[in-house]
């Protein structure tokens, strides 16, 4: 049986080792540029303009009736 030493020495990997992980890390950046690359074409994942719509000011539309105006967010949260 081998003597124990109290100090271990630390794990090396070999250059062979060395040249697979290097191998798969390029091939994983490349795999990644390609997803992303085609992510910025697509119009369907580009953010949309949305235009304000006119209403008429409070004093010139007081027939009676109130309209309330919510972000989508407190729109959410008034349902819940």
């Amino acid at each position: 049986m081998p003597p124990k030493d109290s100090a271990k020495q630390p794990f090396q990997l070999t250059p062979e080792q060395l040249a697979k992980q290097a191998a798969r890390r390029e091939l994983k950046a490349q795999k990644v540029a390609q997803e992303t690359q085609g992510r910025n074409d697509d119009p369907l994942g580009r953010i949309l303009q949305r235009d304000w719509l006119k209403s008429k000011s409070l004093t010139e539309a007081n027939d009676g009736n109130t309209v309330t105006i919510m972000t989508w967010n407190m729109l959410a949260q008034s349902l819940v």
